[in-house]
């Protein structure tokens, strides 16, 4: 029999679909030991059932949720609770090394329901951070939709652990796409829950797969930063560029954005100029190749698909602004710089707005702007991943960051300001 968590324990409390109403408890850290701790008790006094095909997975949060009066509680999915489309979460409150259950009234505003790979944290330059999930409901192409697979609906809730210990929710209207727009937006990642297998609670040897990434991700970064050599390289480059443009102007800096634009381990950078100020805080760009000897100045974008069915760009000559150039990690992908266009007043992907694509032009027919990625791909066509997309793809979003623009004072040249 399964394990059922009910109970009658009321809460309450007023649910807003734009803030947690409740103050909310202090979240840290948890370690595994801990993780698999709680686990193992857990189940040497309860029954232990799998779930969906044979599902021997139980999953904890690795966090710890604390209130002001030393109460602690955390999140848990039993393997029984997994689904092949999604996983219910319950709090439940750490006491003396053991998960105890909390009784509450379930309802939408306490139910809590998400697949792992749709848990992520979004932090922000100020220091502010903040715990979400998103959850999407897919309609399959039938008679009624010709054939064309959509996207029902796509929600994100900020979750958090109020201090009685009732999960709390509050729906975020218009994410992603408002929290790439926001000026203090740092970077979302995917939170891996741990997971432990069947009663014992052992720790699986394999990996998953968003955790793989993740582990690799410092592996990649000496070509997403620039030294004084390299950076000097470009400043002599592009400074002769900007001077033979706008004769008898003056620059006196240069803004730089390094990154590894075409996964070569040698850093490329986006470079632009005060003399290239174009209006409403936006910059006309360049984009130069490191090439190990010193550096190449593109003046195409480049095509180059990853997995068949969708396309990147080498993007060149943009005109964006400071703030508009973010890595993205992918599964199955390699990192890559998402630039930023504005689609009515909100922030896109400047590939999926300004190249020949597919999916984007199916999404344009009426009654199809909701349309599933690749229902939108014909006769095996690549197309262009939106910012949606990336949070809802196979190859699923790890992480995305702003990349940092350092300011160079070209009079003075080599000097940061």
């Amino acid at each position: 029999m399964m394990n059922k968590l009910a109970g009658v324990f009321v809460i309450g409390i007023t649910f807003a679909s734009n803030q947690l109403t409740e103050a909310s408890t202090n979240r840290i850290p948890m370690s595994v030991s801990e993780g698999q701790s709680l686990v193992e008790r857990f189940f040497a006094e309860t029954e232990f059932n799998t779930g969906d095909w044979g599902n021997d997975i139980s999953l904890l949060l690795p966090f710890k949720w604390v209130s002001a009066q030393d109460e602690k509680y955390t999140f848990f999915s039993m393997a029984e609770h997994k689904r092949t489309y999604e996983a219910d979460w319950f709090v439940e409150q750490i006491v003396d090394g053991r998960l105890r259950h909390l009784k509450y009234k379930f309802s939408p505003e306490t139910d809590v329901t998400f697949m792992p790979q749709e848990l992520c944290e979004v932090q922000y330059s100020d220091g502010r951070q903040c715990l979400c999930y998103h959850n999407k409901g897919m309609r399959g192409g039938d008679a009624e939709t010709d054939g064309v697979g959509f996207v029902e609906h796509f929600e994100w809730n900020e979750l958090d652990i109020g201090t009685n210990g009732c999960p709390q929710k509050a729906i975020r209207k218009g994410w992603p796409e408002a929290f790439f727009s926001d000026e203090t937006f740092k970077s979302v990642q995917s939170v891996v829950p741990f997971r432990f297998r069947g009663p014992k609670a052992e720790v699986p040897q394999e990996k998953d797969e968003i955790r793989k990434r993740l582990d690799e991700y410092v592996g990649t970064q000496s070509g997403w930063s620039m030294d004084v050599t390299h950076k000097n390289l470009i400043v002599d480059e592009h400074r002769k560029h900007v001077l033979e443009n706008h004769r008898g102007r003056i620059v006196a800096y240069l803004y730089i954005v390094a990154c590894d634009v075409n996964h070569d381990g040698v850093c490329d950078a986006y470079v632009t100029s005060d003399v290239e100020a174009v209006g409403n805080e936006k910059y006309k760009w360049s984009l130069y190749f490191g090439t190990g000897t010193g550096v190449s100045r593109q003046t195409e974008s480049v095509r180059f698909a990853v997995n068949g069915a969708e396309d990147l760009y080498y993007e060149a000559d943009v005109v964006v602004t400071k703030a508009d150039f973010f890595r993205v990690d992918r599964l199955k992908m390699p990192a890559y710089v998402m630039v930023l266009a504005r689609r009515n007043g909100l922030p896109e992907s400047w590939s999926y707005m300004h190249h020949e694509n597919p999916v984007r032009d199916f999404r344009r027919r009426k009654g199809f702007a909701n349309t599933c990625y690749y229902s939108c791909l014909a006769n095996g066509k690549p197309g262009v991943s939106s910012i949606r997309d990336l949070f809802l793809s196979y190859y699923t979003i790890v992480r995305a960051e702003r990349l940092p623009c350092e300011t160079v004072n070209v009079l003075d040249k080599g000097s940061p300001k």
